[in-house]
């Protein structure tokens, strides 16, 4: 279930927050085998960040620590963000958030509930110097094999602080990465920034530029970056910004393979004639990543113009790749919103905020995508949180740790046959694979994927639909002119480029069957 959705249930559960909370808010569930997961919810107070702990799925809450000593942390916060780690059995919580007037980017920990402790996550020498008094930041994840503590944020440079002084436009994006905490009353850290990306700034204004030549800057903060880590300690960063020449808005991606040190992109994500905004993505298992924002197809400026929008998604299964691909379709079945979406946080125009900031999707333990979203569209009821999941296409997850509770296909091979169980070589063999759907839901289109040896991909062969309980059969002429003498096993894995979410996709691969290929004699 996605964080924000929780949030948004912790809301009607009425959370006991002192002082009343500002209603930025976050939510983590904690790993469980069991029901229901431990919770800790993060409630924006400007005055202090207050934390809550429900042992009880959301039914009760209360401050963490001894005597509630890890209650709240970091006075003069905003914009904060919280997730947890394990190491053996000691659990880290942390926080990030930005320093309401220095906007300094902050991380704290907490370990075993322990009270909070807090360093900078800003190094930099450029950052230190660039940044003041303009930064935003997205979450705080952690890669859990290696316990390294990420942060993803944007800023400003002084030029376009004394553009639109005090608060100029954010054209970087940044990843400040540290190690993790070692124990109770040590912060995380020490970190390190890196540049994922560094944009344009806006063309002088004076003199002014010829008619029709105008070139807007770049500005990444639309409104949180985005960023997560994989199972294989790839990391990735999104991030909304508008085209510096037509100022719309587009998705972008980039990933790094050295843990943040060095990123690939950015790739263009969205498409369209419209605007891209407000953007989130969740990593799963090496290259997958799910991403979620805002779209529009109708021209203007999002932060004042009238715009439709729907809830799209785009998965990649290869976002660790140099050239990662993208496929894009729309979550909503309406028209979520009518109107801006402004990008300017505190100096938006009334009205312009309606779906305030918060927009995000989680992967769940199915390897299945979740996204929360605020709901405008229906004009038969009021603003709202909306709950959409994913039904079909591939996972997240190559090895789902449940069973998902949606009724899905489950595609395996139930026989495998050869016309000849040895040919001479430079034959075609007729090799016959008969693939079943013995799943709960209809199966679409996939491939037959044979391999020879274990290792080597002879064949793909495109497989129909199927429905529950439905069967067919796949050939694949073998052509063994290039194959050595000598006896070979052939295997075929059913929807073997990952095509189709089954409710199990380890048994996908059928046994081996052998072949032996005979030389060709000559006199």
């Amino acid at each position: 279930m996605p964080r924000e959705y929780i949030a948004f249930l912790a809301k009607l559960a009425n959370v006991p927050v002192t002082p009343a909370g500002g209603h930025d808010e976050d939510i983590v569930p904690l790993p469980a085998t069991a029901r229901p997961a431990i919770l800790y919810y993060t409630d924006l107070a400007l005055a202090t960040v207050s934390v809550r702990k429900s042992l009880d799925g959301g039914l009760t809450w209360s401050s963490p620590g001894a005597g509630g000593s890890a209650g709240e942390l970091n006075a003069s916060s905003d914009r904060q963000w919280i997730a947890y780690d394990f190491v053996g059995s000691v659990q880290n919580m942390y926080e990030m958030d930005h320093e309401l007037v220095s906007e300094d980017i902050r991380f704290a920990s907490s370990t075993n509930d322990s009270p909070w402790v807090t360093t900078s996550g800003i190094t930099d020498p450029v950052l230190l110097l660039n940044t003041v008094p303009n930064t935003n930041p997205g979450p705080v994840f952690v890669n859990h094999t290696n316990h390294t503590v990420y942060g993803i944020f944007t800023s400003s440079i002084p030029t376009t602080n004394a553009n639109r002084p005090p608060f100029g436009k954010l054209p970087d994006v940044w990843v400040a990465a540290g190690a993790g905490a070692t124990g109770a009353g040590n912060p995380p850290g020490p970190f390190t920034d890196y540049p994922v990306f560094k944009g344009v700034i806006d063309s002088p204004t004076t003199p002014a530029p010829p008619a029709g030549s105008t070139t807007y800057g770049t500005n990444a903060a639309n409104d949180f970056p985005g960023g997560d880590v994989d199972s294989a300690g790839n990391v990735y960063a999104v991030w909304a910004m508008n085209n510096a020449r037509t100022n719309q808005y587009a998705v972008w991606f980039a990933a790094s393979h050295d843990g943040g040190k060095n990123f690939y992109g950015p790739f263009q994500v969205s498409s369209g004639p419209g605007s891209a905004e407000m953007p989130w993505i969740a990593a799963g298992d090496n290259g997958r990543v799910d991403i979620v924002f805002y779209q529009s197809n109708d021209l203007g400026d999002p932060n004042t113009s009238n715009l439709r929008w729907n809830v799209i998604f785009a998965q990649s299964l290869n976002g660790n790749a140099r050239e990662p691909v993208f496929t894009v379709s729309q979550a909503s079945d309406h028209i979520t919103h009518f109107g801006p979406i402004c990008n300017l946080g505190l100096l938006c125009s009334s009205g312009t905020r309606v779906l305030l900031d918060f927009f995000e999707v989680a992967i769940g333990p199915d390897g299945l995508a979740n996204i929360a979203y605020a709901d405008t569209g229906n004009a038969n009821s009021p603003s709202h949180v909306t709950y959409a999941r994913q039904t079909s296409g591939p996972l997240a997850l190559n090895n789902p740790v449940i069973r998902t509770c949606v009724p899905l296909p489950d595609l395996i091979v139930s026989n495998l046959t050869a016309s000849n169980s040895q040919a001479p070589q430079g034959s075609k063999i007729p090799i016959t694979a008969t693939i079943k759907n013995q799943g709960e839901a209809n199966a679409g289109a996939s491939s037959t994927t044979f391999v020879l040896d274990g290792k080597t991909t002879i064949g793909t062969v495109p497989t129909s639909a199927l429905a529950v309980g439905a069967s067919t059969s796949v050939v694949l002429n073998w052509d063994t002119a290039n194959v050595k003498k000598g006896n070979h096993t052939i295997t075929a894995a059913a929807d073997g480029q990952n095509q189709v979410a089954e409710s199990n996709e380890n048994n996908n691969t059928s046994s081996s069957i052998s072949i032996f290929i005979q030389g060709n004699k000559t006199r």
